[in-house]
């Protein structure tokens, strides 16, 4: 025993206590415990954000790969072939100069329309940033990235990009494209759609999936507008009054990677802008709308503001979502000799 203070003490190898002393509690309290937990809560909160940003980036990055290897692709095809892939099926042909001889060959026998069951995934054609790449049409070959059409001209009528013509023509060959190969698109992103028709059981389910995600389907505008009305259009796609979705808004053409892939994008309304089709739906029984070829199929992205484009010397830029439109659809045509600007 030992006397601290004028107080006894007892000491023993497990305790040591001095009598008239008073022993803290060694335990948190309540306050000391939401205090940790507002701390920590805090620091979630200010690391997530960054930890999501930094996903994203690396995401962004894997798709600005692929792009660049599909462009390598592209200018290896035009190497051996003297020409860009052709169409309908641009992405098929390019398979053994990305990698998938063996892909090819599978589907090879089935061209020019392979056959659905071997739509098999290619990942170089999906992007990491797109979630649907995982959840939605898991069995089909998907294509994140389509091919450039350019912009429809009311007055030939006819689009007048790198795959303007799809299939009806001679496949294009980097000496047609005047405008410069930096200055002119080759292949842009797009979302892929939000489901595939066979999950509509009713109009009402379609326009609800539509909505959710509007950048995903493409709209029908209220009215039918001719050929050299596009800017009309434009205008009327924009407008959320002046489109509607009567029954299932058609799909973005690019369920699979071998289905409507030929179809492709254009340069109508700048990067991750709604897309639509010319005029109300046909009701049963009415003739096919032979202005239907005025259409919008905008590039989209869930990049922040922006969407990967791939140009024709095979560089990958990030283009804004407010880009001059005048610009972005310069940037679509191959031989019209428009001025590009900065973007």
């Amino acid at each position: 025993m030992r006397t601290i203070k004028g107080a006894a003490c007892h000491e023993s190898p497990t305790l040591f206590r001095c009598a008239g002393t008073r022993v803290d509690n060694m335990g948190f309290t309540v306050v000391e415990l939401l205090l940790c937990l507002a701390v920590i809560s805090l620091l979630v909160a200010i690391l997530l954000p960054a930890i999501q940003q930094s996903r994203e980036s690396a995401r962004t990055v894997q798709c600005k790969s692929n792009m660049h290897q599909i462009g390598l692709g592209i200018h290896n095809f035009h190497s051996v072939h003297q020409s860009l892939p052709p169409g309908p099926y641009p992405f098929v042909d390019l398979l053994p100069h990305v990698g998938y001889a063996t892909l090819f060959e599978q589907i090879k026998p089935f061209a020019p329309r392979p056959k659905t069951q071997f739509s098999r995934r290619v990942k170089l054609y999906e992007c990491p940033s797109d979630p649907f790449v995982e959840v939605n049409h898991p069995s089909q070959g998907l294509s994140s990235y389509l091919q450039c059409k350019g912009t429809y001209k009311g007055d030939v009528p006819d689009w007048n990009g790198v795959y303007a013509h799809g299939s009806q023509f001679a496949p294009t060959r980097f000496g047609d494209i005047r405008d410069g190969l930096s200055s002119t698109a080759l292949v842009a992103e797009s979302l892929l759609n939000a489901s595939p028709p066979s999950s509509w059981t009713t109009h009402a389910a379609g326009q609800s999936l539509a909505l959710e995600s509007p950048r995903r389907f493409a709209w029908y505008t209220a009215s039918t507008f001719r050929e050299s009305e596009m800017e009309a259009f434009s205008q009327s796609c924009l407008d959320a009054t002046q489109r509607v979705s009567a029954g299932p808004p058609f799909l973005m053409p690019h369920i699979g990677l071998y289905q409507n892939a030929h179809r492709g994008y254009d340069h109508v309304l700048p990067p991750n802008a709604i897309s639509c089709a010319n005029g109300p739906p046909p009701q049963p029984g009415e003739p096919y709308n032979s202005m239907a070829r005025l259409s919008a199929v905008s590039a989209s992205s869930l990049h922040a503001g922006c969407a990967l484009v791939l140009f024709c010397d095979g560089s990958v830029q990030t283009v804004s979502s407010s880009i001059d439109l005048s610009v972005w659809r310069a940037v679509g045509t191959m031989s019209e000799q428009d001025l590009v600007g900065e973007f």
